[in-house]
């Protein structure tokens, strides 16, 4: 929806608008907190594991996975358990997309002027294009379970963003509802934004 416009952005805005609404987000608020608390008993089971009542933490590293858990739990209704499991497959993926090494930062600034470097044989490409497939298979599973639910109980039962624009895509018209590729992309978009809200620090 970011870089959507006119009608496009217009048909997007009016599917999404009713899960950002102050209700639905506050039907999130739970969420949160379970897994802000979850991050804290994973550090006190860190400081009991190593007999000490203090220590340091990477803080930012620990935000970036507690963000990611929230966007798929609360934007998705899928767990990602990147708290649990820092090396879990989406989170690496995302890692990859948004790595920072010199080569990567090489070839996507050669990128914002011609496209052809993507085709080179480097592996900051490779990763791109799996981290890439990663992403997009997860997202089409977590519709496809979502849209299977809907049209098995005539009805979406979580309050959760895509879940809700399913909702919407059942009671619009064919003109009002979204695409199984838009919303793949939107997907591909909340899990980003759960990334990237505290790996870029």
């Amino acid at each position: 929806m970011l870089l959507a416009e006119g009608q496009t952005h217009v048909q997007q805005r009016k599917a999404l608008t009713p899960a950002f609404s102050i209700q639905s987000i506050r039907s999130l608020m739970p969420i949160f907190w379970t897994k802000c608390l979850h991050m804290a008993d994973l550090w006190e089971q860190e400081m009991r594991k190593e007999g000490v009542t203090s220590t340091r933490f990477e803080v930012l590293d620990w935000l970036n996975r507690a963000t990611l858990d929230i966007i798929g739990r609360a934007g998705l209704g899928t767990d990602i358990d990147s708290l649990d499991d820092p090396e879990t497959p989406l989170r690496d993926a995302y890692r990859k997309c948004f790595s920072f090494d010199l080569e990567a930062r090489i070839i996507n600034g050669l990128a914002a002027f011609t496209s052809l470097v993507r085709y080179l044989p480097a592996k900051a490409n490779r990763d791109m294009m799996n981290a890439r497939k990663a992403i997009v298979s997860r997202a089409s599973v977590i519709i496809k379970e979502k849209e299977t639910q809907a049209v098995a109980t005539k009805e979406v039962k979580h309050k959760d963003i895509i879940g809700l624009v399913i909702r919407h895509n059942m009671k619009a018209s064919i003109e009002d509802s979204l695409t199984v590729e838009v919303m793949r992309d939107q997907v591909m978009t909340f899990l980003g934004a759960g990334f990237v809200g505290f790996a870029v620090l």
